[in-house]
């Protein structure tokens, strides 16, 4: 389902998905993010590099819920989707307040909380 990393510094935590973003990880996703918002992380970055099969209605009711809950507190960045990922991250303008980057490394550089 998914891992969970600190990386640096420690407002930063990386979330590895594997195989399937469907209904069953929606739940744990909003924890983790709702946790990382009150532990004072600022940034989350959710690693796609190994999700092999997406349920779009999940992915899309995903970044519904979290446009609703969006906080300028927690920046969350998706690394390394496949195309069809990221056509429907585009299509549903979730680039609007996710930003995308091709690698972890790119993520982490870029994120607001890197000294």
């Amino acid at each position: 389902m998914f891992q969970v990393q600190d990386q640096h510094p420690h407002t930063t935590e990386v979330l590895t998905l594997t195989e399937e973003f469907d209904c069953r990880i929606t739940p744990g996703l909003q924890v983790l993010i709702l946790s990382a918002q009150q532990s004072g992380r600022s940034h989350l970055i959710l690693d796609f590099s190994n999700v092999t099969d997406i349920d779009s209605n999940s992915f899309r009711r995903f970044f519904c819920w979290y446009r609703n809950i969006m906080s300028d507190q927690l920046q969350i960045s998706l690394v390394k989707p496949r195309a069809p990922i990221w056509t429907q991250f585009h299509s549903w303008h979730a680039s609007d307040f996710v930003q995308g980057y091709a690698s972890l490394q790119e993520a982490t550089w870029n994120s607001a909380g890197y000294s």
